[in-house]
């Protein structure tokens, strides 16, 4: 059975049953545009919750990725907790679109989380080892990636991009070009404009 990030953190009651229709409640209230992040994450509930998942001392960084993390699961919940399969097939036909055919603006109606066939695409952003992307959240224009998605691992990494930034390609070699020895059949990625045309092209596929 695949792990879905969403569940392995907030597929809880305390979060589906109260914290969730909660700020729903104090979003309403207060006449908050929930698909506004900075304004979502002033919501004193959300704020609650933050604190509730971060460390005592977390840095900055760590504070960016749960405001993230919650930001897309809150959504993610709110729009039925929909999930989009995407097969290799589907994945490298949607990479092959021609990058004036990608609409960079592209958005779904409410939010979903969209699944990559697992182990084929790696990111390499800085150094370090690569992590297999198992897939992205989607909010409006903000995509959220997940990475590292392996079983006796505990959590995941995250990486935000959008579809508002101009579709460029890779500083060296092809994009989507391969990053790891040996690994010709698979793809990777080493660039932020490469994660934001990935997301880009899979939404074009799926909202022509």
């Amino acid at each position: 059975m695949r792990s879905h990030p969403y569940d392995l953190v907030f597929a809880l009651p305390q979060f589906e049953d109260e914290t969730f229709p909660a700020i729903r409640d104090d979003a309403e209230t207060h006449g908050v545009d929930v698909n506004e992040m900075e304004r979502f994450s002033l919501l004193a509930t959300v704020g609650e919750l933050m604190r509730s998942l971060l460390s005592e001392g977390s840095d900055r960084t760590a504070y960016e990725q749960f405001r993230a993390i919650v930001f897309h699961a809150w959504h993610y919940w709110d729009s039925g907790k929909r999930t989009e399969d995407v097969s290799e097939d589907s994945l490298r036909a949607c990479l092959s679109i021609a990058e004036e055919a990608v609409n960079s603006t592209a958005t779904i109606a409410g939010a979903a989380y969209t699944q990559l066939p697992r182990n084929l695409i790696f990111v390499r952003m800085e150094e370090g080892a690569p992590e297999a992307i198992d897939g992205f959240f989607v909010t409006g224009t903000n995509v959220l990636y997940v990475l590292g998605l392996v079983p006796n691992r505990p959590g995941f990494s995250v990486i935000e991009a959008t579809m508002r930034d101009e579709l460029v390609e890779r500083d060296e070699g092809k994009p989507f070009e391969n990053i790891l020895p040996g690994g010709e059949k698979l793809l990777g990625v080493t660039t932020q404009a490469e994660l934001n045309t990935l997301a880009a092209k899979l939404l074009t596929d799926v909202n022509p």
